[in-house]
């Protein structure tokens, strides 16, 4: 007789258990008040619902309407905020976020402005151990303001690919001289497994307890600078008018019940899914190919090799030499160009391996 398989013993509750009631002891009983008072605050929860979901929908209509993403929870948008964040991605890096710079003209000595596109860089994609990708409303008058908005979280499991997507809420309120109203996207690079782990409870507050930089843009060895080694880089593209200096605590709260309408789980957590206990739904691979393009550089040389990491707009230069039709200048590669194509070449065989063991995102 072949011996039974034995089975790894059941996890342990977190929380103990209901103790059974005395089938001997009567059933309590709830008074009329009490009975009265949950009816009524069931029903409040569920109208309250009702009401933000159908104004969430005008809001995020016309947020749409002005050119921004959407920034109002509401039932069932989980497939809408998969979709947003891979959007909000490519505008990080297929077309940029806009600055202004100076430049001297060595015949004229004159300062010259220039407004240029600047992209966040394959290599601070790979380097990643999470990403968190949220838009919000910026609000304030003062002395309070305060900021609202919907996003996704994701960690890069052990193989090194990345886990489902989890859904949260930035929220915070402001104190200070501030003014102005304001729809910003913004990419989140943790950057330490300790940054990840810290998502994975209900909340986590922005500022207090994990810090965070301004993210770097460029290549070669200006990602491995000293403001990089921050836990937490963030890179933001605004598109409205808000000024000022504030205090500001941003709380990362998660979207439990969303969680659980798109995977199918009562009771999930955070840690279930940025731990890879839950598979991804299909409607989740525009993210991830968004994600891929992301890590590989396709996304940044979507425009050419030339404006991996910033595109010049409005801009020419006087010493630009002059090519006739069909003509092409082709210069030797850098050592940091050369460098960077073997970490290219090394990234896109790890990927065919992991996508050769992957059956299902």
């Amino acid at each position: 007789m072949e011996p039974v398989a034995s089975h790894p013993p059941p996890p342990k509750r977190l929380v103990p258990a209901k103790p059974p009631a005395d089938p001997l002891l009567p059933p309590e009983k709830q008074g009329w008040f009490k009975r009265q008072w949950n009816s009524w605050g069931e029903s409040a929860m569920y109208k309250g619902i009702a009401i933000s979901d159908n104004l969430g929908t005008r809001v995020n209509g016309w947020a749409e309407g002005v050119g921004a993403e959407r920034f109002w929870p509401t039932s069932n948008d989980g497939v809408q905020e998969m979709e947003k964040a891979a959007r909000i991605i490519k505008a990080f890096t297929v077309d940029g976020v806009g600055a202004k710079v100076e430049k001297k003209d060595e015949k004229t000595g004159k300062k010259i402005q220039r407004r240029i596109q600047r992209k966040i860089p394959a290599r601070v994609f790979r380097q990643a151990k999470g990403l968190v990708v949220f838009s919000s409303l910026r609000n304030g008058i003062a002395p309070f303001g305060g900021a609202g908005g919907t996003g996704v979280i994701l960690a890069r499991l052990e193989d090194g690919s990345w886990s489902a997507p989890s859904f949260i809420s930035p929220n915070n309120l402001a104190v200070g001289l501030m003014a102005g109203l304001d729809l910003f996207d913004c990419v989140l690079i943790l950057r330490t497994q300790e940054a990840v782990d810290s998502f994975a409870s209900h909340k986590v507050t922005i500022g207090s307890e994990i810090s965070v930089a301004a993210g770097v843009y460029g290549g070669g060895t200006s990602i491995e600078m000293g403001i990089d080694r921050q836990p937490v880089m963030s890179y933001v593209k605004t598109r409205g008018l808000y000024a000022g200096v504030e205090l500001v605590g941003q709380a990362i709260l998660y979207r439990f019940d969303e969680a659980e309408r798109v995977y199918f789980w009562p009771g999930i957590t955070q840690k279930d899914i940025l731990s890879g206990r839950t598979r991804a739904p299909r409607e989740a691979e525009v993210l991830f190919q968004a994600i891929d393009d992301a890590e590989s550089g396709a996304a940044q040389r979507a425009h050419g090799l030339e404006n991996e990491f910033f595109e010049e707009l409005d801009w020419e230069d006087p010493q630009q030499l002059d090519l006739h039709d069909g003509e092409t200048l082709k210069l030797p590669p850098t050592p940091e160009q050369l460098e960077r194509e073997e970490e290219d070449e090394e990234w896109r065989r790890k990927k065919e391996e992991r996508d050769k063991k992957r059956f299902l995102r």
